[in-house]
């Protein structure tokens, strides 16, 4: 993986720690601008409010298109919670 995919990816990861839901199973795979997003979604342990994780992943995914250098962002993510 190029320098600056591994850069984006770290970036990417850094800005998503602040969301409430659980991303530690989330896979964040960068190249060329390109990022795609695989895993598991889910709320985090513990938490009795109520979270729509749909609108969570669209959030995410326009959260990552702003960073510069991203040019699409694709999820195959499954939604537990």
């Amino acid at each position: 993986m190029p320098t600056e995919d591994k850069f984006q990816a770290m970036k990417i990861r850094r800005l998503l720690a602040k969301k409430e839901c659980d991303m530690s199973l989330v896979e964040i795979a960068c190249r060329g601008g390109m990022v795609h997003l695989s895993g598991t979604l889910r709320k985090p342990r513990g938490y009795v409010g109520g979270m729509d994780l749909h609108e969570e992943l669209a959030s995410i995914q326009q959260l990552i298109r702003r960073i510069d250098g991203i040019r699409d962002v694709t999820a195959d993510v499954t939604i537990l919670g």
